[in-house]
Parts: structure tokens; sequence; C-alpha cells
């Protein structure tokens, strides 16, 4: 499955451009690459420091990565007047179509829980792990860019900073 989202260069080399969002966490060039990585990165390094078993970590980690794939198809992320503004989800299933077949035909508890983990939705009840484990790091990623976005050319000593971007207060701990 991996491979033959990695061999699709049209999606990859989207995938490596887009941004992760339109007017909150990760909006620059490259920032849905940035942003998914961070997913996947820590939904693994979770799910190992759980001890879980190494498809449930294979899980987390590709849900992770590729949770927000559909927003290549988002209008921020396609020329003028050629994309959608629409919920991502559902293209993310459209846009791995392909290699989710293949993967449903060789492997379907794979599938199924990699489809939750894509699915992100927050109002279904997780049946498998990693949806949880990918929820959980999808929400930190956001969370800190948004902290550092918050104190960028702030200056140290200020221990809390109004954000002009969502009007949150944001509070660090200092040096």
């Amino acid at each position: 499955f991996y491979y033959q989202v990695l061999a699709d260069d049209s999606f990859i080399q989207g995938f490596f451009q887009a941004r992760a969002s339109h007017h909150h966490h990760h909006q620059h060039a490259g920032g849905l690459l940035e942003h998914s990585h961070e997913v996947a990165k820590t939904a693994a390094m979770l799910a190992m420091q759980h001890q879980l078993d190494p498809k449930t970590v294979a899980i987390a980690f590709l849900g992770g990565l590729l949770h927000d794939a559909g927003k290549l198809y988002l209008y921020y992320n396609q020329p003028a007047g050629e994309g959608v503004c629409e919920q991502h989800e559902a293209l993310t299933f459209m846009c791995l179509q392909p290699q989710l077949n293949h993967l449903r035909q060789h492997a379907p508890r794979l599938f199924e829980a990699l489809c939750g983990c894509l699915t992100q939705s927050d109002h279904h009840a997780a049946s498998y792990l990693p949806e949880t484990i990918v929820r959980m790091a999808d929400r930190l990623s956001a969370e800190v860019c948004n902290w550092r976005r918050a104190f960028a050319n702030t200056p140290s000593f200020y221990w809390y900073w109004k954000s002009i971007d969502n009007q949150r207060i944001y509070k660090r701990l200092g040096s």
C-alpha cells in the first residue's frame, strides 16, 4: 500500500507542495507534508510507547501521514477556480481510491483500520485504536503550530499572547 502511494508521482508532487489549511495551522506551501509528517511520527511514537503491535504502529503511521490527503483538492491548493470548498475527508478516499481498493482486497482489517484513521470524524466512535491515536496526534500538531505562531516575534519575557489569527489567548511557562 505504502509503495503504491509513493509511486503516484502526481499525488506525491502535490502532497509536497500543498498547504494544510487556508487560515489555520500549517498554512504555508509544504505545510501539508510538514503537518502530516508530524502527525505520522507522533502517532507511531505513541503506539510504540504503549507497546502496541507492529501492525497497529504501521496503521497509526500511515493514517497520520495520509489523514489530510484530500486537502490536495481544496480550493487553496488548486489553481483559481479548479478546487472545491468541501470537507476533505471524502476527498481523501477519492484521491487514494486505487491504493485503498488494493488494500481492501488483500488485507480487509488493515483497510478498515486505515479507513477509520482517514475518516477523522468526531461524530463516530473509534473502533480501532490507531483512529484515536491519529486524532490525538493531529490535534497536537495543529495546537503546537498555532502556539508557535502566536509567540513568533514575541519577546521571551511575554508569558501570554492574544493571537490575531483566532483571538485566542496562548500562555507559556517561560525559559
